[in-house]
């Protein structure tokens, strides 16, 4: 989906690879090798976007890349993926709307499409006021359209509104606010100014399943992930399995890891993939346990056994 030329002129011997993203961690630790480089997000990326993603390529040299650039760039990649024509049609519309001066707000746009409208053959601002006319989306006495400055009636409307045309196509959002999907690492004080660079403890492996009917036929979808996960993660993986607003056909087992392995914590009703935000959030808190915690778990459970039941709100 994206054509990534990466090159490493720190190196004695200056090296370069190329990868098409998203990208395997096997290739990504093959292209450090290659490279010389342990961090690639501090290596020198060359981007190469897809024709129909033209402001995105446009904008995207704006964003700063920060110590986790690349694996947010490979998360960038894999929602790009599993977008169709239509999808990456909205997404570069709405980066043209929005600009996203940061990879959270980036990763949040593909979440957003939704809100996007799109029209067709629109090129100036006078077209978009012609269409407006033609559809009936403005007001206007029949005896006056005759009279009426096309131009002047879209540019008013576009200067009110969260919308913007490339390419011929005119496009809206409908619902500005984006809402936060990705908000990066873990901070790893109370202020929240510096993002932890160590990796989290596996607290729990949960195989998730969903039956769909695709075509008159019944399929079935799986996906395993380790928690705790990144938001972005939880939902992708809701999102792949079509289970983000339907979980009646779903199923969600739990293996806890050591020392969580013989905690009866999890019974039959709590196996439901509804549950998977809160479990993650179970498991980030389970985390942050000093091993002296460990032997107070029962106590830790009473606490916290009230989140698992609640109904997710973030």
């Amino acid at each position: 989906m994206i054509d990534v030329d990466i090159s490493n002129s720190r190196n004695s011997r200056p090296a370069s690879v190329h990868l098409k993203f998203p990208v395997s961690s096997k290739k990504e630790a093959r292209a450090k090798i290659l490279v010389g480089a342990e961090n690639l997000s501090k290596c020198d990326l060359r981007i190469h976007w897809p024709e129909e993603l033209g402001a995105v390529a446009e904008h995207f040299e704006k964003i700063p890349r920060g110590e986790h650039f690349w694996k947010e760039l490979n998360l960038f990649a894999r929602r790009l993926k599993q977008l169709d024509e239509d999808g990456r049609k909205r997404l570069n519309g709405a980066w043209a709307i929005h600009r996203p001066v940061s990879m959270s707000r980036a990763i949040g746009l593909t979440y957003h499409l939704d809100e996007i409208v799109m029209a067709e053959d629109i090129y100036t601002a006078e077209d978009f006021g012609r269409f407006m006319v033609e559809e009936e989306l403005v007001d206007v006495p029949e005896d006056a359209e005759s009279c009426l400055d096309f131009e002047k009636i879209g540019a008013e409307y576009m200067a009110d509104n969260a919308c913007a045309i490339v390419n011929g196509i005119y496009y809206e959002d409908l619902n500005p606010e984006i809402k936060v999907i990705y908000e990066g690492l873990a901070f790893s004080s109370d202020t929240g100014s510096e993002p932890s660079s160590a990796e989290p403890k596996v607290i729990a492996s949960v195989f998730l399943q969903n039956q769909v009917l695709e075509n008159g036929d019944l399929k079935r979808l799986d996906k395993t992930l380790e928690l705790p996960a990144k938001r972005a993660d939880v939902e992708e993986a809701m999102w792949e399995l079509r289970m983000r607003h339907n979980t009646e056909n779903g199923s969600m087992w739990i293996k806890w890891k050591e020392p969580f392995s013989s905690l009866v914590l999890v019974s039959d009703e709590y196996q439901n993939p509804s549950n998977l935000r809160a479990l993650n959030r179970i498991t980030q808190r389970l985390g942050n346990l000093t091993p002296d915690e460990h032997t107070h778990f029962s106590l830790f459970t009473s606490m916290y056994m009230s989140d698992w039941s609640m109904e997710d709100s973030e």
